[in-house]
C-alpha cells in the first residue's frame, strides 16, 4: 500500500500477503479496524493513535489460505459461458470464525459513506446480511439466515399487515434454498417475544388468471369483525380459497382453510408466500391511549441443498431434487399497528333532489362502518362546503342546509336557493373517538330546466326525438307531393 501521502484507512478486510508490510517508510495508517493479519500486525500497519486501532486480528498465512479457496481465485468459466463475475477468493470454510462473522457489527450501509462500516454487498453483489453480521474480506460467505421484518398498516384501510417475510432472508450459496411447503408461523411464547395478540397465517399471492408468471399483489384484508358482530369484506371474496394458500400457517378462529391444513405442501411454494397480520382486540381492549400498537410473532423455514435435474430437454424444463438434510432457520416478524379511520366508500354518495327540495342519506347503508373505535363526530369539511344549501341568519350552512344525526348516522341536505340548479358538492368528515378522520364526498343534483321552464330531458332523448321529428316531416312532404 502507498501510504506515503493522504490518509490510509484499512477496515473489515484480510492483509495476507507475501509481506507482512503494509507500506514502506515511517507514515502509519489513518484507522485500522476490523482486520484480520497474517501472523503479525507490522509497524508501518498500526495506526496513527490507539483509538484508530480496533478489533484487529492475527493467524497463520497458512490457515487463511485454507479458508480462502486454497488461496485460488474463483474466476468465470469462459468454456462453459458462465456469465462473467469478478475474480476473488471465495470463503469456503464457514466456520472458519476469524473471517465469518468477524467484521464490523454495526448496521450496513450504501455507498461510501463510512469507511469503518461494511458495505450491503460483497464484491459479487451477494448481500453481507448472511449470519447477522458481514464477514472480512470481499467475499461474504452466504449461510442460512432469517432476518428480522417490520411492517405496518400505514395507508391502508384495515388493521392488518402484509409481510414478504422470505423476501429479505438467505437460504446459503448458489445450491441451497428454501423447501417449498415449510414455511410456519409460531407465536410467541417466550421472554423475546411476548404472546402474539393478533392473528397470523400465510397466504398466497393472487395471480393473474391472465398472466399466470406474475404474481399481482391484491390483497388487502380478509374480514374485519365489527364491533356490532358484524364482519365486513374489504376486498377479494376468494380470500379463502385454499388454492391461494401456501406453508403452514397458524390461525385461531378455527378456519382449517386458512391453515392448510389437508393439503400438498409441495403444490405451495414459500418462496410465493405473503404473511398476513391481523389485529384482534386481546383482553383487556387496546384503548386509544395504546396506539401505536407493537405485536410480534416468530416464523420458520427448512433450508437444504439441491442438484438441479434437467427433466425435458426440449423445454428446459427443469425439477430439484433435494439433499434431504434441512435446516430450520427462525426469524421474528414486529408489526406496527396504528388507529385505522372510520371505513368510507370510495367513490362519492349521488342524490338528485327537486329544487328547494332535502334529502336525508343513511351513511350505514352507503357503506360507512367503523374501525375499532366508535365515530363520534359527523362534520362538513372546511376544504369543500355545499354552495346551495340553505344558510342561517349568520350565513353559517351546518344545522340548516347540512344537518347532521350523529346517532343515526343520517346526513340532510336542504336546497336554499331554487335559481341554483348546478351540482353541488360537499366533503363530510367521519371521526372516531380516536381523533382521526375519514372523508367522503356527497353530489346533489337538480333537474335542469328549458326555456319554457319544463323540466330538460336528456341530451340522448333530444336527439331521438328530433330524428323523429324529422321522419314524420319527410313523410308528410311525400304525401303532399302525391
Amino acid at each position: 500500500l502507498d501510504i506515503s501521502v493522504g490518509n490510509v484507512t484499512i477496515s473489515n478486510s484480510i492483509y495476507a500477503g507475501a509481506s507482512v508490510a503494509c507500506g514502506l517508510g515511517d507514515r502509519r495508517l489513518q484507522r485500522n479496524k476490523y482486520n484480520l493479519f497474517s501472523d503479525v500486525i507490522d509497524a508501518s500497519c498500526l495506526a496513527d493513535s490507539s483509538s484508530n486501532m480496533e478489533e484487529n486480528d492475527t493467524a497463520p498465512l497458512a490457515d487463511i489460505r485454507a479458508a480462502l479457496n486454497a488461496g485460488v481465485l474463483a474466476v468465470p468459466d469462459e468454456v462453459a459461458e458462465e456469465a462473467w463475475f469478478l475474480p476473488h477468493l471465495p470463503v469456503i470454510d464457514g466456520n472458519y470464525a476469524l473471517i465469518v462473522d468477524a467484521a464490523n457489527p454495526a448496521s450496513l450501509v450504501s455507498g461510501l459513506g463510512s469507511t469503518d462500516v461494511c458495505r450491503a454487498t460483497d464484491l459479487r453483489g451477494a448481500s453481507r446480511a448472511s449470519g447477522g453480521r458481514c464477514d472480512r474480506g470481499a467475499f461474504e460467505f452466504q449461510r442460512p439466515t432469517a432476518l428480522e421484518d417490520e411492517g405496518n398498516n400505514n395507508n391502508r384501510f384495515t388493521r392488518s399487515v402484509r409481510l414478504d417475510v422470505l423476501a429479505n432472508d438467505i437460504a446459503g450459496e448458489a445450491d441451497m434454498a428454501f423447501r417449498p411447503g415449510t414455511l410456519t408461523l409460531i407465536s410467541g411464547d417466550g421472554a423475546d417475544v411476548a404472546e402474539t395478540t393478533g392473528e397470523v397465517f400465510v397466504r398466497q399471492r393472487r395471480r393473474d388468471p391472465e398472466n399466470t408468471e406474475e404474481p399481482v399483489l391484491q390483497y388487502d384484508d380478509v374480514v374485519q369483525q365489527l364491533p356490532d358482530d358484524e364482519e365486513f369484506v374489504h376486498t377479494l371474496d376468494d380470500i379463502y380459497n385454499a388454492d391461494y394458500e401456501c406453508g403452514i400457517g397458524q390461525n385461531i378462529d378455527d378456519q382449517n382453510s386458512v391453515n392448510n391444513l389437508g393439503a400438498d405442501p409441495a403444490d405451495h411454494l414459500d418462496d410465493d408466500c405473503l404473511v398476513v397480520y391481523r389485529f384482534r382486540q386481546p383482553s383487556p381492549m387496546v384503548t386509544c391511549e395504546d396506539l401505536p400498537f407493537i405485536d410480534r410473532f416468530r416464523y420458520s423455514v427448512d433450508v437444504d441443498r439441491f442438484d438441479t435435474v434437467i427433466v425435458d430437454p426440449a423445454t428446459g424444463e427443469e425439477e430439484r431434487i433435494w439433499d434431504g438434510t434441512p435446516t430450520t432457520v427462525t426469524g421474528i416478524a414486529e408489526v406496527t399497528i396504528i388507529n385505522v379511520p372510520p371505513i368510507v366508500p370510495r367513490q362519492a354518495i349521488e342524490r338528485r333532489i327537486s329544487p328547494g327540495g332535502e334529502v336525508t342519506i343513511n351513511l350505514l347503508d352507503e357503506g360507512v362502518r367503523e374501525s375499532d373505535f366508535r365515530i363520534v363526530t359527523l362534520r362538513l369539511s372546511e376544504n369543500r362546503r355545499p354552495l346551495f344549501a340553505r344558510r342561517a341568519l349568520d350565513n353559517s350552512i351546518e344545522g340548516t342546509g347540512v344537518i347532521f344525526n350523529a346517532q343515526d348516522f343520517t346526513v340532510t341536505y336542504r336546497h336554499g336557493d331554487n335559481t341554483k340548479r348546478f351540482t353541488d358538492s360537499f366533503d363530510v368528515e367521519v371521526e372516531d373517538e380516536c381523533g382521526d378522520t375519514s372523508r367522503l364526498r356527497i353530489n346533489i343534483t337538480f333537474p335542469q330546466q328549458n326555456a319554457s321552464g319544463g323540466e330538460m330531458i336528456g341530451a340522448g332523448w333530444g336527439v331521438l326525438l328530433l330524428a323523429s321529428l324529422l321522419l314524420i316531416r319527410r313523410r308528410a312532404g311525400r304525401h303532399a307531393a302525391q
